[in-house]
């Protein structure tokens, strides 16, 4: 969630310091901006002028707090409002921290919500006006935001909160028991209708396009689970011309679609990943033997078994992405060359959106070395958690995401906190750099997902030190070579020194990762010297450090000068074969072309 938060006098400051200290402490996933703009604090005092500020805030942050009075906060957001279903939530506090308003937004935005928990952290009153909360009533639009609804007419919910004010009990129907929903004060004094959309209700909660009568209001679930098959290189206005069309034939809402789904042949399809992206949602890719392990029958095709290996592909990922208890809305259709199917969960309405943590290896560091499939994944990303010097490389380039930082040594909790809120139906990307399945955070995150059986799981492709290093110094990988960490916190000194030593009688080209830090520099010459006892003295070598990324260094030398370079675990070193020369003065390991 970002915040940011605006104070005006030297109190104010102080306390919004100490509001933001506190609840950075216990919620670490909070983005806090603070700005302030007080003559008395001149080093900090902010020189943009305050309506630039704020009307940059409303447009990226999720909600603005105010240290000052309610009417300085009023007149600032004004020339910026639109709408309830558009406006971030906005608080006042006065500078002494006595009383917290729920300015804007209090229900859509959670406005409300976030007064109590600013309130609970820093000692304040909190101060609720809207009407439902104050009369302790069912708010229909806070049901809506607590699981994740879309408000389909304002002017009908408006009515809807005025007549529960006035004492009515309405009618509710869905395809959900009352419990299946996220609980929200006053739910159980009104009526559940499931599995039936009566025409006397006064609310339907479906994904289908239906005649709506007069007094109905409309919540949209995010419950659809789309399934696309299409040819390589389709692009992206195709696919949405598609999209729409398919909808239209099926009678479903695009507000309720919370996944696209196919074969993971297309995973780095640049129109599917545009396409989730432009929809806000995952884009979910699984293996043909995946597919075929999906019970039922489905319209086949001998050409995409041909291509594929399953025989359809649409409508069967949409029945796996779906989930448990998945039901088929909408059979394999085609639409311009391209199969659409439709699907959606029977489960509880806090699963429908089904969450997504994506394992992201974004290179060495530099922008240009970041794969498109990661710059994509990252971008559909709710929540973006990783190491501190892997979030700082990544923040320039979305400075609008929210993230989650921590330090060394935290890769599990790291992957829990990715896990848990991707639970809670966020797109999650844990970054690592180079590729994260290659000393990265892709193992881990498989291996904790089977406690997550509600949330999917997707590596995206980085490049790694050892590509990015080799570039660098030539072209040290032309053939077989091994990648081999030097790190024994979590392999044994003796397995390291098994596999230098097969590693090196197996005249492979060998890449070092974590080759020495301050508490195990031996390590690094013992390596050294185990090598030697198997390699030529005269070996090309070379090390690379900062690839990438500023203070870029590299070197090419032999195995007898490599003990004595200045490696750190900032560097990747490389160790020829027998065959690895230096051509130009780069690092060069011959395929065996005759030239």
């Amino acid at each position: 969630m970002k915040i940011v938060m605006f104070a005006f006098s030297p109190e104010g400051v102080r306390n919004m310091e100490r509001l933001q200290e506190q609840w950075e402490k216990k919620n670490r996933q909070i983005n806090i901006t603070t700005v302030i703009k007080c003559r008395a604090e001149r080093q900090r005092n902010e020189d943009a002028p305050l309506d630039k500020l704020v009307e940059d805030a409303f447009s990226s942050a999720d909600a603005l707090i105010f240290w000052c009075a309610a009417g300085i906060a009023v007149r600032t957001i004004a020339p910026y409002l639109k709408h309830k279903s558009e406006d971030p939530a906005v608080l006042v506090l006065d500078e002494k921290g006595t009383h917290c308003i729920s300015l804007l937004s209090g229900h859509m935005g959670g406005a409300n919500a976030l007064a109590r928990t600013v309130s609970e952290l820093c000692g304040a009153e909190p101060v609720i006006t809207t009407g439902t909360d104050t009369e302790h009533r069912f708010s229909v639009d806070e049901f809506a935001r607590c699981n994740g609804l879309a408000v389909t007419d304002w002017e009908k919910a408006k009515r809807i909160s005025a007549d529960v004010l006035a004492g009515k009990t309405l009618k509710i129907a869905g395809l959900l028991e009352k419990e299946q929903y996220f609980p929200v004060e006053g739910m159980e004094e009104h009526q559940w209708m499931t599995g039936e959309l009566s025409d006397d209700a006064d609310v339907w909660i479906t994904s289908q396009k239906l005649p709506v009568p007069a007094q109905v209001l409309q919540l949209i679930p995010k419950d659809l689970t789309i399934g696309i098959g299409c040819r390589r290189g389709t692009d992206l206005s195709a696919l949405q011309s598609a999209l729409e069309c398919f909808l239209d034939q099926t009678g479903l809402h695009r507000q309720g679609i919370c996944r696209l789904t196919s074969i993971d042949r297309k995973k780095d399809e640049p129109g599917l990943m545009e396409l989730a992206a432009r929809l806000s949602v995952p884009f979910v890719t699984f293996t043909a033997e995946e597919l075929l392990q999906v019970p039922g029958d489905y319209p086949p095709s001998e050409f995409v078994r041909e291509i594929t290996g399953v025989d359809n592909v649409c409508q069967r990922s949409a029945m796996l992405g779906a989930g448990e208890a998945a039901v088929c809305l909408a059979e394999k259709t085609i639409v311009d060359g391209i199969t659409m199917a439709a699907a959606r969960s029977s489960s509880k309405a806090r699963d429908m959106a089904r969450g997504i943590v994506y394992a992201v290896g974004i290179g060495p560091g530099d922008r240009e070395q970041m794969t498109e499939q990661a710059k994509a994944a990252i971008g559909r990303a709710d929540l973006i958690v990783g190491y501190k010097t892997y979030v700082d490389q990544v923040r320039p380039v979305f400075p609008e995401k929210e993230y989650a930082v921590s330090g060394m040594r935290q890769e599990t909790l790291r992957v829990r906190e990715a896990l848990e809120e991707a639970a809670k139906g966020k797109a999650v990307a844990v970054i690592s750099s180079g590729d994260a399945s290659v000393y990265g955070m892709g193992g881990l995150l498989w291996e904790m997902s089977v406690k997550f059986p509600n949330v999917d799981v997707e590596c995206i492709a980085g490049v790694t030190a050892a590509l990015s290093g080799g570039a660098v110094l030539g072209a040290p990988l032309g053939h077989d070579f091994t990648c081999i960490s030097l790190s024994d916190l979590l392999t044994p000194w003796d397995r390291i020194r098994t596999r230098l030593e097969l590693a090196a009688e197996g005249d492979f080209v060998i890449a070092l990762y974590n080759p020495s830090s301050k508490t195990r520099q031996h390590l690094y010459e013992d390596a050294c010297r185990i090598l030697l006892d198997h390699r030529s003295g005269d070996t090309v070598c070379g090390w690379c450090r900062n690839i990438g990324r500023p203070g870029e260094e590299w070197k090419v030398c032999t195995l007898r000068e490599l003990e004595r370079q200045p490696v750190d675990m900032l560097t990747t070193v490389f160790i020829g074969n027998s065959k690895t020369r230096v051509i130009r003065g780069k690092m060069v390991t011959p395929r065996g072309y005759m030239i």
